[in-house]
C-alpha cells in the first residue's frame, strides 16, 4: 500500500498557492467576463450588419467583475430624420430587435438603390421589406452567449490548474 506524507512545510507551500490564487481570482474572473462581453458583442454587432446601428451597441462588465452584458450604449442619441428630434439608440434598437414594421413597396427617397441613374429617375428606392434587418439579434447571440461561457469558463479553469502546478 502506497502511503503519501505531507510534512508542516508542504501544507504551508499549499496554503499559500491557494491564497494567491485568492488574490487572482477577481481579476481573472473580471478578465473572463470580459472576454465574454467582446465575444457577445461581436455577434451582436454582425447581426446588426456592423452599420450605425452596430456600433451604438456596447458591451459592459459588472463593477465587481461578476457579470457581462451587451446592450445599447447609454447616454447616446440619434436623429430623426428631417425633423431632427433624438431618439436614444436604446429606444431604436429595441425596436429593430423587435422587428420594426415598414411598408414594404414604399418609395424612400432618401435611399440610392444600385442601379440609380440620375438622367432616368429621381434619388430613391422601394422598400423591399416588410420588417427591417435585424429582428431577434439578441435572443440569437443570448443562445451563442451559453457556448462562449463555457469557452471562457474552460480557460479560466486550465489557468487556475496552471497557478497550481507552478506552485
Amino acid at each position: 500500500m502506497q502511503t503519501t506524507f505531507l510534512d508542516k512545510a508542504d501544507l504551508e507551500r499549499l496554503a499559500a498557492d491557494f491564497n494567491a490564487l485568492l488574490h487572482d481570482y477577481p481579476e481573472w474572473r473580471r478578465e473572463m467576463y470580459e472576454e465574454m462581453g467582446r465575444a457577445v458583442l461581436e455577434d451582436v454587432q454582425r447581426g446588426f450588419g456592423n452599420g450605425e446601428v452596430a456600433g451604438w451597441q456596447d458591451a459592459v462588465v459588472g463593477s465587481g467583475g461578476g457579470y457581462a452584458a451587451v446592450r445599447p450604449k447609454k447616454k447616446t442619441f440619434t436623429q430623426n430624420g428631417e425633423r431632427g428630434n433624438p431618439y436614444a439608440v436604446g429606444y431604436v434598437t429595441n425596436a429593430i430587435d423587435s422587428g420594426h414594421k415598414q411598408g414594404k413597396g414604399r418609395f424612400v427617397p432618401g435611399l440610392k438603390p444600385q442601379s440609380w441613374n440620375s438622367e432616368k429617375q429621381p434619388y430613391g428606392a422601394r422598400l423591399k421589406a416588410d420588417r427591417v434587418a435585424g429582428k431577434g439579434v439578441y435572443a440569437r447571440a443570448r443562445q451563442r452567449a451559453e457556448q462562449i461561457a463555457y469557452q471562457a469558463a474552460e480557460r479560466f479553469v486550465r489557468k487556475i490548474q496552471q497557478k497550481l502546478k507552478e506552485g
